[in-house]
C-alpha cells in the first residue's frame, strides 16, 4: 500500500518487508520528483476536472504503449491484510472523509 502527496510524492510506503527493491524504486521516483523538472509534470498523469466533474487523461496513456505485452503474475491475490487495510480506507472515504465533489466524479 501507499500514499502520495498532492505532487505524487509517495509520502507512506508498506510493501512487506524492509528493503526490498519496491522502497528503493520508490525512493528514487520521490528524489526525481523534486530534482528533476523534466521526469514527471503535471500533464503526464490523470487528473480531475472539478467545474466540468469529469477526469482528464495524463500524456502517459499516449505515450505508454509497452504495457500491452503485460500478462498476469500468479493468482494477484491480495492478502487477507491487504484487503481489510483497503475496506477501513474505503469506508473512510465514502463517509466522514469524502469531500464534496467526489460524487460528482463518478460515471
Amino acid at each position: 500500500m501507499a500514499l502520495v502527496d498532492h505532487d505524487y510524492c509517495f509520502t507512506y510506503i508498506n510493501v512487506g518487508a524492509n528493503g526490498s527493491a519496491s522502497d528503493g524504486a520508490c525512493s528514487l521516483h520521490n528524489w526525481l520528483r523534486k530534482k528533476s523538472s523534466n521526469y514527471m509534470t503535471t500533464s503526464c498523469v490523470d487528473h480531475d476536472d472539478h467545474n466540468d466533474h469529469h477526469l482528464i487523461n495524463g500524456t502517459w496513456r499516449s505515450e505508454i504503449t509497452s504495457l500491452d505485452s503485460i500478462i498476469q503474475q500468479g493468482s494477484n491475490n491480495s492478502a487477507t491484510h491487504a484487503r481489510e487495510k483497503r475496506t477501513q480506507f474505503t469506508n473512510y472515504f465514502v463517509n466522514e472523509g469524502k469531500v464534496p465533489w467526489q460524487n460528482h466524479m463518478i460515471h
